[in-house]
């Protein structure tokens, strides 16, 4: 096939099983789709096409403070990976949900693998050459109790889990039953965080945040505090969590983060339903 751009030809190769087409948005040029824009509310994307079901991924140019090509590189991994592990998500879905015990891991940060680790300080590394590009979830360094995002970095992983029981979600209209706590509104409940690392390390710092006000801009849902914010591997800090108002959807989405020289090293999800 072929595309015209900037008044000359362009000849395409013809796709194959393994073909990944990527357009890189011109500079300036914004586009909206729905309720999102891109550069505001996303870098990137990965799709296929309705018919032929070519895989493609697309990226804006958002240009960042620093070099305008630190903007790119990320975006780009991130699509290139969830387009090689999840390359049709509409005609045959692959590496694109959580299991139900986590599926609140599917809602923020998202259920594609380079969703899984986006939102960490340290997802960024410059890995390939000069050039900034995201790790990204292996189930297998999670299982293993070692950095989810990888490759893995030099120092200690360390981490914040959220201790919580059964509790039933309708996903899509289906009943789920998931991991998370029952909290009505008004009313608040206690559960322990235990903290854990893979190597020897120093104190790090713990801290719960409500997804809805923190992460969607919208009002809070949950309140929540800490016994104590500082810890280390085997410690246990009791979270008490109040329910503010009723979140869309019958539940909540709550984020453990786990600090070091105050950048980010891990994230962990949960949800408080209604």
């Amino acid at each position: 096939m072929a595309a015209t751009t900037v008044g000359f030809p362009v000849r395409w190769q013809a796709p194959n099983a393994n073909t990944v087409y990527v357009v890189f948005l011109p500079t300036g040029v914004t586009l909206t789709a729905g309720s999102d824009t891109s550069c505001v509310t996303f870098g990137g994307y990965h799709d296929e096409t309705a018919q032929s079901h070519i895989v493609y991924a697309l990226l804006p140019r958002c240009t960042p403070s620093g070099a305008p090509i630190d903007a790119i590189t990320p975006a780009l991994s991130h699509e290139l990976v969830e387009a090689a592990t999840d390359p049709h998500p509409s005609a045959a879905p692959a590496f694109v949900v959580v299991d139900n015990a986590d599926i609140v891991w599917a809602f923020t940060p998202g259920a594609e693998l380079g969703d899984m680790c986006e939102y960490v300080h340290a997802a960024r590394q410059r890995l390939v050459g000069d050039y900034l590009v995201q790790r990204t979830w292996s189930n297998t360094s999670a299982a293993a109790g070692h950095d989810p995002c990888v490759p893995t970095l030099s120092a200690p992983y360390v981490a914040a889990a959220p201790v919580f029981g059964d509790v039933t979600l309708a996903v899509s209209g289906t009943p789920v039953i998931t991991q998370g706590i029952q909290i009505t509104t008004g009313t608040s409940a206690t559960i322990d965080l235990a903290l854990f690392s893979d190597a020897p390390t120093a104190n790090w710092t713990v801290g719960a945040d409500d997804v809805a006000s923190v992460v969607q801009a919208l009002p809070a849902e949950l309140s929540m505090s800490l016994n104590q914010t500082v810890g280390n591997n085997g410690d246990v800090v009791e979270l008490t969590i109040k329910r503010l108002k009723n979140g869309d959807g019958g539940g909540s989405e709550l984020v453990i983060t786990s600090k070091v020289g105050g950048e980010t090293t891990s994230l962990w999800w949960g949800l408080v339903t209604n």
